[in-house]
């Protein structure tokens, strides 16, 4: 048997510990300290020393985890339910391994850990980190062949630097010029998400505050040919909530019926670019309103721009938008229209009277907006991300009649109530507001923390206008941002959008231009983007050439090592075979023979180190040698004598 030395079993360990670091900042908490808990009784086992764990003990792990495993995911069905359970098998193999076999077995299967992390995540900074990872699996197998005797060298490092330079050609050659397939560079049947980052699917009090808290991006543009509008006109359009239970707005269930309204633009077309992060949902965002649905997409009946099935890698379409726009439409469902639910009124009854009370005294339309604006003017509202809790009963009731303080998702579903209530048709917009000019890259960044819900009304002679109640509270939200709002103070912030030149702010914005160069040029490198690359070089109509000179030789080295493998795969005699299992025995006994020892200079070490097995040894030894390279005169009887011996 092979025994791993120590400092090959080091070389595993960090090789296992990087690969799987990425992986544990996405996974349960449990699974996080379990799987640490196993890579530091796996990091001890590389020190002389510490003792290898009982049978029992490994058995007890192993059923804790999976019976752990089976309660958080059940059966592994989905990409983050099998990275999990590759997780734990690979943290817990080192509390078994002995010989190096294992150890190339565990070594493969950290390149398919590698694999599963970027079917659900493709960051740059875990790139990077990814790439290290591979090169120490690259050392990791060097020492295991090398059998290293010291954890540094340059016996060790050296080859796997030559291998890992002499392979980056190969890697980028194939990137480049293999013809790209159209869809994302990682993709994998995606199971249903619990909780995911982005516009919610369903609005409630609350709902996008909490969007507020994070700095995660959710849209890039670039504008061509001119600056982009100013940013209180920024509105980026994404879900459209038209059904009111008096808790919560919801899409329309026949959301992806599609409509074809009279949307007319007064002003010429702006063209702009979006590269939109994954957010699992099925819509786009585009400014409001969006023009010119880009393929593979459909208008909703509620002007939602959609994909056929959720987002779930980075997107990169063309837009167009104008500033002054009309938008009719005829024939509206019921629910756009002047539809208030029972369940509704019941849950929030003063809030619908106080709205029946302004249709009584008469007011339509423009004048019974400008009555809805002029309520959040006078009467005591403020704006803060902090609102106060709802029992959740009447949410409507209780913001306009007792608390009085909220967030934009707060005044925009109790307006779009009180407007339908009154007989106006209304509904609620969730998507972004402004966003933030990156002076390096030139672009537009908009993160989360910019989102923002508004409500939309239909009037008789100007079609569907948008209507903004937060503006009537802090116009400051508006016109200059979250920034007026958010507390300067904020590390996060200052990164990623606060005022000031701080280095923090640099270097929130280096980070966010290499991002973006990831998402262009590898995240959201097809087949269109392929074709721009290689007409820089007049290789546009020849890449499937290129493939073919570049796969083939591949496919025939491959085909001739595995010929060559069969070709050299032989029986083991079955001297070699008994002769194995005696020096295992030894192996486990402390003893191990070296590559280099003949089995008489094994025979010899075994004599000193245990007098009384010495004239056994030596009869092992000599029988070994006669039945492998000696005259066969009596096989038979020979080699039942060394099975007797060697057991």
């Amino acid at each position: 048997m092979e025994i791993l030395t120590p400092f090959s079993r080091r070389w595993l360990m960090a090789a296992l510990t990087a690969v799987l670091l990425p992986h544990l900042l996405v996974l349960p908490w449990w699974l996080v300290l379990f799987t640490l808990v196993a890579l530091g009784l796996g990091w001890a086992r590389s020190f002389a020393g510490f003792p290898k764990l009982p049978r029992i003990v490994k058995y007890l792990l192993l059923l804790f985890a999976l019976l752990s495993f089976f309660v958080t995911f059940g059966l592994p069905a989905g990409r983050s339910s099998g990275s999990a359970l590759l997780v734990l098998m690979a943290a817990l193999k080192p509390l078994e391994i002995e010989c190096r076999k294992n150890a190339r077995h565990l070594l493969l299967l950290t390149y398919f850990l590698v694999a599963a992390y970027f079917f659900s995540y493709q960051e740059i900074a875990a790139a990077l980190w990814l790439f290290f990872a591979v090169f120490l699996i690259t050392i990791a197998f060097t020492a295991l062949e090398l059998e290293a005797e010291s954890f540094i060298s340059r016996q060790i490092v050296t080859p796997a630097m030559i291998l890992s330079s002499a392979s980056l050609p190969v890697v980028l050659a194939l990137f480049f010029l293999f013809p790209r397939l159209p869809g994302p560079l990682w993709s994998f049947p995606e199971e249903r998400r619990v909780a995911v980052t982005g516009l919610p699917n369903e609005l409630e009090m609350g709902g996008i505050s909490r969007l507020v808290r994070s700095s995660k991006v959710a849209l890039r543009a670039e504008f061509e040919g001119s600056l982009p509008p100013a940013p209180e006109k920024l509105y980026w359009r994404g879900p459209v909530f038209s059904r009111f239970d008096g808790r919560t707005w919801r899409r329309r269930k026949d959301s992806s019926a599609v409509l074809k309204p009279a949307l007319v633009s007064l002003t010429p077309l702006q063209t702009y670019t979006v590269t939109l992060e994954a957010h699992h949902q099925p819509w786009l965002l585009a400014l409001d309103p969006p023009f010119l649905a880009p393929a593979g997409t459909t208008f909703s009946i509620a002007r939602e721009l959609l994909l056929k099935r959720p987002l779930h890698q980075v997107y990169r379409y063309k837009m167009a938008t104008t500033e002054n726009f009309q938008w009719f439409e005829k024939d509206l469902p019921t629910d756009f229209r002047k539809f208030v639910s029972p369940i509704a009124i019941r849950r929030n009854p003063r809030s619908f009277e106080l709205a029946r009370s302004w249709a009584a005294a008469g007011l339509v339309e423009e004048a019974l907006v400008k009555r809805l604006l002029d309520l959040f003017r006078q009467a005591p509202f403020r704006y803060t991300l902090e609102p106060p809790s709802s029992s959740g009963n009447g949410p409507v009731d209780e913001f306009l009649f007792q608390t009085k303080a909220g967030f934009c998702e707060h005044y925009a579903g109790a307006a779009a109530f009180l407007l339908r209530s009154a007989g106006l048709p209304a509904r609620v917009v969730g998507g972004y507001l402004g966003g933030e000019l990156h002076p390096l890259g030139g672009y537009l960044v908009v993160r989360q923390y910019s989102a923002h819900a508004w409500i939309e009304v239909q009037l008789k002679n100007k079609g569907w206008v948008r209507i903004d109640p937060t503006a009537a509270v802090a116009p400051e939200r508006v016109e200059i941002g979250i920034a007026a709002v958010f507390p300067e103070s904020d590390l996060s912030f200052r990164l990623w959008g606060g005022s000031g030149n701080d280095w923090l702010r640099k270097l929130g914005q280096y980070r966010d231009l290499a991002e973006f160069y990831w998402n262009f040029w590898v995240l959201g490198y097809g087949p269109k983007l392929q074709n721009i690359f290689l007409g820089y070089f007049g290789l546009d109509k020849l890449y499937y050439w290129i493939a073919a000179l570049i796969g083939l030789p591949f496919l025939a080295l491959f085909l001739g090592l595995g010929i060559l493998k069969l070709a050299s795969l032989e029986k083991v005699p079955p001297e070699v075979m008994l002769y194995r299992r005696y020096c295992r025995y030894w192996a486990r006994r402390g003893q191990a023979r070296k590559l280099s020892e003949t089995p008489t200079v094994f025979a010899q070490r075994l004599a000193q180190a245990f007098p009384e097995e010495a004239e056994r040894a030596a009869e092992v030894a000599s029988l070994y040698l006669q039945l492998r390279y000696g005259k066969k005169r009596n096989f038979s009887a020979e080699l039942k004598r060394l099975r007797l011996l060697s057991r």
